[in-house]
């Protein structure tokens, strides 16, 4: 038995894991990852539709590293109003319109969207 415990130990991680931890913070920015996504999509179509347009170039147009650009890309940045209406102005697309999300936001999953608020609301209390 004392061989199948030392093998356990060997087998397991030296380092606690975070599995939890990320789980939890990926729920509670569940909303802003999609919309960051979404603008990922729209941004990555319009490099490909833009003649000799790079992520280096964009990168240039907008004031930011490359690297931010990649993590644009990949749907990781909580961007700011800021940055996308840059985004918008260097590719000529519309990002965010506000009039579509907000009618969108009031008319479905509003218990959901609701109940969220309230969470947030406490877990900031």
């Amino acid at each position: 038995m004392n061989t199948n415990n030392q093998k356990l130990a060997d087998f397991a991680a030296k380092k606690p894991s975070h599995w939890l931890k990320n789980a939890q913070h990926r729920n509670k920015n569940k909303k802003w990852r999609e919309y960051s996504f979404q603008i990922a999509i729209k941004v990555l179509a319009a490099i490909d539709a833009t003649p000799g347009m790079t992520q280096k170039q964009l990168a240039e147009l907008i004031g930011v590293s490359p690297q931010f650009i990649s993590k644009i890309l990949k749907g990781q940045e909580n961007l700011t109003l800021e940055t996308i209406s840059k985004l918008e102005i260097a590719l000529g697309i519309n990002l965010l319109s506000l009039s579509e999300t907000v009618s969108e936001h009031i008319f479905t999953n509003q218990e959901d969207d609701i109940k969220e608020v309230v969470e947030f609301a406490k877990e900031e209390v």
